[in-house]
């Protein structure tokens, strides 16, 4: 709990929002620090497809034209 509102009053009037937007922003960082987390994580499918994306749209074109240039 220190470390929260060390971080609250530190920042407080410091960050040029308006009062509102400012507790919204401490609130969110709160609520960060106590679960850890920003976002989910990806599921493997998404990974799957990053990964495709990935050799089809970076590798397998400068293997064509490596291979065409030869």
């Amino acid at each position: 709990m220190e470390n929260r509102l060390s971080i609250r009053e530190e920042l407080t009037g410091k960050t040029e929002m308006s009062p509102e937007n400012e507790n919204d922003l401490f609130e969110r960082l709160e609520e960060i620090e106590r679960d850890g987390k920003i976002a989910d994580p990806l599921p493997k499918a998404d990974w799957i497809a990053i990964a495709v994306t990935f050799f089809v749209l970076g590798v397998f074109p400068l293997l064509y034209y490596a291979i065409k240039l030869s």
